[in-house]
């Protein structure tokens, strides 16, 4: 816990499982749906097909479960990219009293990174 804050990272499970295979197989297809909805639809300005990144979603919601039953009365942070009005409704379907904060950048300042 940080500052009160518990802090679920929506990038843990890429990072668990890798793009070369070698990370925790249960994390496989989630995280291949994820970077298929990110990579050939909301990057390309496509619709997003229905179930393509609810299971990469239900892996942070999980985690986030956990953490508000270890921890009632925590504030929990959840990052986590959520592009378009149908994911943000779907977290929200899923986790009471979530408030989003939209961060944003300078395509400039992305490539940096």
């Amino acid at each position: 816990m940080y500052h009160n804050y518990i802090h679920v990272d929506g990038d843990e499970f890429v990072s668990l499982w890798t793009q070369d295979g070698k990370g925790n197989p249960a994390y496989q297809k989630p995280c291949e749906g994820f970077w298929s909805m990110m990579m050939e639809y909301i990057f390309k300005s496509k619709e997003v097909p229905e179930g393509l990144g609810e299971p990469y979603y239900d892996l942070v919601i999980e985690r986030y479960n956990e953490a508000r039953k270890s921890n009632p009365d925590a504030n929990i942070v959840v990052c986590v990219v959520v592009y378009t009005k149908k994911m943000r409704d779907y977290l929200r379907s899923k986790i009471d009293s979530l408030k989003f904060l939209c961060i944003g950048m300078e395509k400039s300042e992305f490539a940096k990174r």
